[in-house]
């Protein structure tokens, strides 16, 4: 269905990307306006300066809904470069051993 906006990107599999996920939201939907941007408080948790390391915890979840196999990831404030790269890590490695 053509309704004469941008055309959404592929899905990037992040291997020669130069950091697709660095201008979120409008590098996967490319219809979102600066002023939505901010509407939505992306821009300004984007600005925010940090502090503390970001937690993140991922899990496994199976067949019964059980989750499985938690673990916690620290990033620490002004590693950019080196979080996507272990989250890049991370993802491949769920997939291996799903």
């Amino acid at each position: 269905m053509d309704s004469g906006g941008p055309s959404i990107p592929k899905l990037c599999s992040h291997e020669n990307c130069d950091n697709c996920w660095s201008n979120y939201p409008q590098s996967r939907y490319p219809n979102w306006t600066a002023a939505q941007v901010e509407k939505s408080k992306i821009a300004e948790a984007i600005r925010r300066q940090q502090h503390d390391p970001c937690v993140s915890y991922y899990v496994d979840v199976d067949d019964r809904g059980h989750f499985m196999n938690v673990e916690k990831f620290e990033a620490g404030p002004g590693e950019v470069e080196n979080t996507w790269k272990s989250l890049l890590a991370i993802r491949v490695s769920l997939f291996l051993y799903a």
